[in-house]
């Protein structure tokens, strides 16, 4: 049987050329996205790099804020606050404590006021 199409080395070589143009095509763009990939990447870092020193100047502030000291100072000097006596505290059963709360709000022990 004869064939319908007939293979000449020009077609040989217009099919190599395209296969090369496939393979170079392919070849750019991976490395274009291995470049991309890798800025991205940086960029990533960098802004882990900010946020982990934007977190820790944020719990130095909340340590800070959050001071027994500070607090009592405030609360002494702004708000006219006396630090509580020892006959203010009231003890809050736990979880695990048999007394109820309506049972320990029957207790004759003054409610804590002031600090």
């Amino acid at each position: 049987m004869r064939a319908l199409f007939r293979i000449t080395a020009g077609h040989r070589s217009l099919a190599l050329w395209a296969g090369l143009f496939v393979l170079a095509t392919v070849w750019v763009w991976q490395r274009y996205a291995v470049v991309t990939s890798g800025n991205n990447v940086n960029q990533l870092r960098e802004r882990i790099g900010e946020l982990t020193e934007v977190r820790d100047a944020l719990l130095v502030e909340t340590t800070t804020l959050s001071s027994r000291a500070r607090i009592e100072a405030i609360a002494t000097a702004h708000l006219g606050l006396q630090p509580t006596t020892d006959e203010q505290w009231k003890r809050v059963p736990e979880a695990m404590d048999t007394t109820t709360i309506e049972d320990a709000s029957t207790a004759d022990q003054p409610i804590a006021g002031g600090l």
